[in-house]
């Protein structure tokens, strides 16, 4: 069974490292494929630095995923060692894309080396909160945490979001932060019976 798509941002930090003796004069460049356009790459850029100090070296790219208005599409990010000349023709296509603000799509480069790879999923506010809540019925509350705190970054008036986050400090015997939390959601909606309720 294939993975499913891990839930992300619209923008996303992805990271790794290269281990072991780079070649010269290669460089790591962010594709990204949507499902809807097999075949079809579109270059994020690139990060030269991640090259200067030979051996062990870690490098990181924010991915921003902009496909509107089919938010269920799912999205390849591959990391791809490229040459030279495969280098230059992305900074080309990049700088004229910033000049007159179209970017075709590119076929994946025969001489590009696939370093590695993963499909997400933009997600919305409502994803992040199902996810916390289900991480919670898990007892992983420090992950359901961290996906509500997500829900809280695409929508800060998200007041499920709010109040899971303060249930989840509950649990964890964290009042002082679940408080404040519950504070976060009762500015949203004063008469909420969840954020009422928890702080009585």
């Amino acid at each position: 069974m294939d993975k499913p798509a891990e839930p992300v941002s619209n923008e996303t930090m992805i990271n790794g490292n290269f281990s072991g003796k780079i070649p010269l004069n290669q460089y790591i460049w962010i594709l990204v494929n949507p499902s809807k356009a097999p075949g079809i790459w579109y270059p994020q850029g690139a990060n030269h630095l991640a090259f200067t100090s030979g051996i062990n070296k870690k490098w990181n790219w924010q991915v921003r995923l902009n496909w509107e208005p089919d938010k269920n599409m799912d999205f390849t990010i591959a990391a791809v060692l490229v040459d030279n000349e495969t280098d230059q023709e992305f900074l080309n296509w990049l700088k004229k894309g910033d000049e007159t603000k179209k970017y075709p799509g590119l076929r994946f480069p025969e001489t590009a080396r696939l370093l590695n790879s993963i499909i997400v999923r933009p997600s919305s506010e409502i994803d992040w909160n199902k996810r916390g809540d289900v991480l919670y019925g898990q007892g992983k509350y420090y992950d359901a945490i961290q996906a509500y705190e997500k829900a809280i970054e695409l929508n800060s008036q998200s007041y499920d979001a709010w109040c899971g986050k303060g249930d989840t400090f509950c649990r964890l015997g964290k009042y002082y932060e679940a408080i404040q939390a519950y504070d976060e959601a009762k500015k949203i909606y004063p008469n909420g019976y969840r954020a009422m309720l928890d702080t009585i």
